[in-house]
């Protein structure tokens, strides 16, 4: 795969249900953005069923169970960020959505539960203020800095957000998970 190594760990965590909520929602968006990260996690899936297929039978103890990952799909239906989140994998027009001014040319949309997940719509030739990210996803259009050009699809991990460059024709979509 061409997937850093940081990437890969991430989709293994992923496969193995490790990830936190914030994480898994991000890996997720990734992997319905990207088909090769579908076909990795596909073959994960494949060798840990093999693993365990040749692994005797053994009992667990109800406390060695976690708590169920993902929430019900109330819960999602009252998430104004999972709902635009979804909006955007659709590939739906970012400007429809009730975005909130987080600075000159960035609106937002901030998960309620956390603070700490949010999706940054950041308008062509804006200014924009500088965000240090555990992990972001680039969903719609693209931006540029120092060298680089990040466009939907590509994941980013340990970063500052510092656009220099935003798509001219609709700006750029990210969902992030900020450091706390």
């Amino acid at each position: 795969m061409s997937f850093s190594e940081d990437v890969e760990l991430l989709l293994f965590d992923y496969t193995t249900g490790t990830l936190s909520l914030e994480e898994h929602l991000i890996i997720s968006a990734f992997i319905h953005l990207n088909p090769k990260a579908l076909n990795y996690v596909h073959t994960l899936d494949l060798m840990g069923g093999h693993i365990l297929e040749n692994l005797p039978p053994s009992a667990l103890e109800s406390k060695a169970l976690p708590p169920p990952l993902i929430k019900t799909k109330e819960a999602h239906e009252e998430n104004i960020l999972i709902e635009a989140l979804t909006h955007c994998l659709e590939k739906k027009a970012p400007l429809q959505l009730k975005w909130e001014n987080a600075d000159t040319g960035i609106q937002e949309i901030i998960d309620p539960n956390t603070n700490n997940l949010r999706l940054s719509w950041f308008s062509p030739g804006s200014t924009h203020q500088q965000l240090e990210t555990k992990m972001s996803l680039i969903l719609h259009g693209y931006y540029s800095y120092k060298e680089n050009t990040l466009k939907a699809g590509n994941i980013e991990l340990n970063t500052k957000i510092e656009p220099t460059e935003v798509c001219p024709e609709e700006g750029c979509v990210i969902l992030s998970l900020l450091k706390s």
